[in-house]
C-alpha cells in the first residue's frame, strides 16, 4: 500500500479482500483503474482519465473457435452493423453477458443441448430466455453464413409462450382517464395524441416535427426500420397541436425547450402515466393504435404501412385478434337468432 496516493485516486476493497483502484476527480464520474497499483497498465489509465479520455479497458483475448471469438466477428459484420442503434444496443449488450459467463466455449459445443440448457436457466423469467434464444438464432445463422457450422442448432429450441402478451396494451378507459388528468393543451396530452394518432415508436416522436407535415399528410422516415410512414393528421391530433406550444423543429419538448431523447422522453412519459393513475407506456400506446386500426378494418398490408413494420408477422397479429373479436360478436348474434328460432310461438 502506497503511502501517497496519485490525486483523484482511492482504493477499495472486494469482497474477496482484493484491493481495486478508482479515479474520480471531485463529484465526477468514477472510473475503474485496471492492473496493480503503479503498473505500466494502471499508469496508462490514469493519465488517460487525467486527461478526460476514455480509460481502455483491456479485453480478453479471444481463441479461435470460441464463443467470443464468434461473437468479435459477428460484431465487424455488416448484419450487426446495419441493425437500428436500439436492436444493436439490446443485442450487443446480451452478447456480451454471454461472453462474460461463456466466453471460452468452442462454437462446435454450442449444441441443442447446451441451449436448452440456457433457456431452462431462465426459465423464471421467460421474456430473458426468449431474447437469449433469438440472440443465439441469429447469432448462430451468421456462423452458417460464414461457413463456421453446418446447422443452427438454437433453431431447434422453442421458445416459451408468452402468456402476458408482452407490453401492456391501453384500454380506452385508460385513455380517458389520462386524458381527464391531462386536458388539451398540455404537454403531456400533446404526448398522448401524437403516440396514439400516428402510432409512432418514440424514437420516432421525438423527432417529429412541422418540417414532417405538409397538406396535413404526415411523412417520416423511421429511425428503426428506416421506412418512410405516411400518415393523415387527424382532427384530435391537429386540435392537440393547435393548443399546445411545440418547438420550432420537434412538436414535443423538454421543460428547457430542447428535444427529448427516445429514453428520456420514455421516462418522463412514464411519469405523466403515473400521475393519471395508469399503467400505460409509450409503446402500449402504438399497440393500442395498432390494434384500433384493425378492429376498424385495416388490412395487414395497410397496417404494414402505417406502423413501418418490414414483415406481415407483427400486423397479422392485429388483424387475427381483430378478426377473432370480430367472429365472436357474429357467432354470438347468431346463437342469440338460434334461440329465437326455437323458441314456440305464443
Amino acid at each position: 500500500m502506497p503511502r501517497k496516493l496519485h490525486a483523484h485516486v482511492y482504493r477499495e476493497k472486494t469482497r474477496h479482500g482484493r484491493p481495486v483502484w478508482y479515479f474520480r476527480r471531485g463529484k465526477g464520474v468514477r472510473t475503474r483503474l485496471p492492473g496493480d497499483y503503479d503498473s505500466p497498465e494502471f499508469m496508462e489509465a490514469y493519465h488517460a482519465a487525467l486527461a478526460g479520455t476514455a480509460v481502455q479497458r483491456a479485453r480478453p483475448t479471444a481463441k479461435p473457435n470460441t464463443l467470443r471469438w464468434l461473437v468479435d466477428r459477428y460484431r465487424e459484420s455488416s448484419d450487426f452493423v446495419r441493425l437500428a442503434p436500439s436492436t444493436k444496443r439490446v443485442r450487443e449488450r446480451l452478447l456480451l453477458r454471454l461472453c462474460d459467463a461463456a466466453g471460452d466455449t468452442l462454437v462446435e459445443r454450442l449444441t441443442r443441448a447446451a441451449i436448452l440448457a440456457g433457456r431452462e436457466r431462465r426459465a423464471e423469467t421467460p421474456e430473458a430466455a426468449n431474447a437469449f434464444i433469438k440472440t443465439m438464432r441469429v447469432l448462430l445463422d451468421y456462423a452458417m453464413t460464414a461457413n463456421l457450422i453446418d446447422r443452427n442448432p438454437a433453431r431447434d429450441v422453442k421458445l416459451f409462450s408468452s402468456k402476458t402478451g408482452g407490453i401492456h396494451t391501453w384500454t380506452v378507459d385508460e385513455v380517458a382517464r389520462y386524458e381527464e388528468r391531462h386536458p388539451l393543451g398540455t404537454k403531456a396530452r400533446l404526448a398522448l395524441d401524437i403516440l396514439l394518432y400516428t402510432g409512432l415508436r418514440r424514437s420516432d416522436a421525438v423527432v417529429l416535427g412541422r418540417q414532417h407535415v405538409r397538406n396535413e399528410i404526415l411523412n417520416i422516415r423511421t429511425k428503426k426500420t428506416g421506412k418512410t410512414v405516411t400518415l393523415r393528421i387527424l382532427a384530435p391530433l391537429r386540435a392537440s397541436l393547435d393548443a399546445s406550444k411545440t418547438g420550432d423543429l420537434t412538436y414535443l419538448i423538454t421543460e428547457y425547450g430542447k428535444a427529448f431523447t427516445a429514453d428520456g422522453f420514455g421516462n418522463w412519459f412514464r411519469d405523466r402515466c403515473a400521475e393519471a393513475g395508469v399503467p400505460g407506456s409509450a409503446h402500449g400506446l402504438r399497440k393500442a393504435a395498432a390494434t384500433r386500426a384493425a378492429e376498424a378494418g385495416a388490412t395487414t398490408s395497410e397496417l404494414m404501412a402505417m406502423f413501418g413494420w418490414q414483415s406481415s408477422k407483427q400486423a397479422e397479429l392485429y388483424t387475427r385478434a381483430a378478426n377473432r373479436a370480430a367472429m365472436g360478436v357474429h357467432a354470438s348474434d347468431k346463437l342469440q337468432q338460434h334461440k329465437q328460432n326455437k323458441t314456440p310461438a305464443p
